[in-house]
Parts: structure tokens; C-alpha cells; sequence
């Protein structure tokens, strides 16, 4: 391996990890989708939310799922225009908004053409078919990007540190949530994933070459 490749490496690690953790994910999927254990675990999981629901619980996770809705998705799309503007990189903006629209719809393409019912048992009313998970996959996104700004355009320091932690937390309660509130199976949520680390590791790389 030459400096130049080493020197690739480093520049694009945040890209070669989304999309490596992506398609490791994707491949366990696969396999578990092969071998018909899938429907264990979506099983499993449907069965576990039901014992753990209260509603506190139901409170906290359904504002979490909110925050990645059609009503309460500006707040976190108008921080990420906030951080970019503070540092001057409005300029990353065209990038992201075109990927958040190829995003959604590649997502609802894929939900067209697989047809999945949701679950029966919901907490809330849920319109559309449910693979795969688009809260969770816009969720990895969304707070995905916030991370990446922070960590590139910001020193490092408590507060940055702790708002990265709170978007990891978050993007992962959101896919939590989904299966929580029983509007999506776990194989739905875990392709969100997925499919949200491998947009997450292009963008990434896009980014960085702006």
C-alpha cells in the first residue's frame, strides 16, 4: 500500500465506515432473509414491545419518532442549516438536500415494489406499505449529517462531543421506536439502517470533496 493510498484511507475513513457497516449489515440481512430467520426475530421483537409498553414510554418514543415525521421534521433539517451556516458551508447544502430526495425516493420505491403489510398491532395509524423503515432510514440520515458536520466543521470539545453522542442515541431510538410502536417489523428497521449507513458513507464522500 503506497502513502497515497494510506493518505486516501484517512481522508474518506467516515465514508468507508458507513458504507462497510452498511453492507455488513446488509449481508447479515440477506443471510437471515435466506434462511427464513427473519420472521424469529421480527416475531421475537413484535412480542418483546408488547411486555415492555407503558406510557411514559409511549410518550418519549413516540416524540422521538415525530422528530423524523412530515410535522416536526424541519427542526432538525433547520439545525443542520444552522451548523452549516455558523461555519460557513452553506455550500454543502445542495448535496444534502438532493440525497435526502434520492433518499425517499428510492425508499418508497422499494416499498412499492415489495408490498409489505405493516404490523397489526400499532400504536399509531400508519398509511403505506412497511419495508423498509423510511423514519429509520431518513433517521440514520438526518442525524447522520449532523454528526459529520459537527465532527468536521467544529473543534472538539464537551458540548460537541455530547451533541454527537445525543444524535447516535437518537438515531438509534428512532428505529427503536418504530418497532415500539409496532408500525414497523425489525427486519424493516434494521434495512433502514442499512440502507441509511451506505447513503450516509456517499454523501460522505461528496462532502468531503466539496
Amino acid at each position: 500500500m503506497t502513502k497515497k493510498d494510506v493518505k486516501w484511507i484517512r481522508q474518506n475513513r467516515d465514508t468507508i465506515f458507513f458504507v462497510l457497516a452498511g453492507f455488513v449489515l446488509f449481508i447479515l440481512l440477506l443471510v437471515l432473509y435466506l434462511t427464513g430467520f427473519y420472521r424469529s426475530i421480527d416475531s421475537f421483537m413484535a412480542s418483546f414491545v408488547l411486555t415492555i409498553r407503558s406510557p411514559f414510554l409511549t410518550t418519549i418514543l413516540l416524540l422521538i419518532s415525530n422528530l423524523i415525521g412530515t410535522y416536526f421534521l424541519a427542526i432538525p433539517l433547520f439545525l443542520i442549516i444552522l451548523l452549516l451556516k455558523f461555519r460557513h458551508r452553506l455550500s454543502e447544502l445542495p448535496a444534502i438536500i438532493v440525497s435526502l430526495v434520492a433518499v425517499n425516493g428510492f425508499g418508497f420505491s422499494l416499498k412499492t415494489f415489495f408490498h409489505r403489510m405493516r404490523p397489526v398491532f400499532d400504536l399509531v395509524t400508519e398509511t403505506g406499505y412497511s419495508f423498509p423503515s423510511m423514519h429509520t432510514y431518513n433517521g440514520v440520515m438526518i442525524y447522520g449529517i449532523l454528526i459529520l458536520i459537527l465532527k468536521r466543521y467544529y473543534p472538539s470539545s464537551w458540548y460537541r462531543n455530547g451533541a454527537i453522542v445525543l444524535f447516535v442515541i437518537l438515531m438509534f431510538l428512532t428505529g427503536f421506536s418504530r418497532i415500539y410502536l409496532s408500525v414497523h417489523y425489525t427486519s424493516d428497521v434494521l434495512t433502514g439502517f442499512a440502507l441509511g449507513l451506505i447513503s450516509l458513507g456517499v454523501l460522505s464522500y461528496f462532502m468531503k470533496k466539496r
